[in-house]
């Protein structure tokens, strides 16, 4: 018996996609918001990856520095998260190493490039309405 295969990606990568979003439209680098909110930037790239979680403290820093309220990037998060779901992708809330265990056999995960388009897609229709 095969299990049909499924789009998958978890809530730290999409917020983490949002994070990239944010980063880009304020017109900075990566290692600019590193620096902001204190880690390297392989660490800051992993974060925009989802592949490692922001803390509280880490989250804050980088909403200052992105213009944006910690509380409107989660709503974001939620939003895109939903109408990912809506499309057939589960989002899993594991990061990327726990995904597939969260999100069960026969899952392919979403690489990060078609996980952004999807999301600026979304996002504008947002914006469109």
């Amino acid at each position: 018996m095969s299990v049909p295969l499924q789009h998958a990606t978890s809530y730290p990568a999409v917020l983490g996609r949002l994070l990239v979003s944010a980063r880009i439209s304020c017109n900075l680098e990566q290692q600019a918001v590193a620096d902001a909110v204190g880690v390297s930037r392989s660490t800051w790239s992993r974060i925009e990856n989802g592949e490692i979680a922001l803390t509280i403290e880490q989250l804050s820093a980088a909403c200052a520095m992105l213009k944006i309220e910690p509380g409107q990037l989660v709503q974001q998060a939620d939003a895109a998260s939903k109408k990912l779901e809506g499309r057939g992708v589960v989002v899993s809330r594991a990061r990327w190493e726990s995904a597939g265990k969260a999100v069960g056999l026969g899952i392919v995960v979403m690489s990060a490039v078609a996980l952004g388009t999807l999301i600026k897609n979304l996002l504008l229709d947002d914006e469109k309405k």
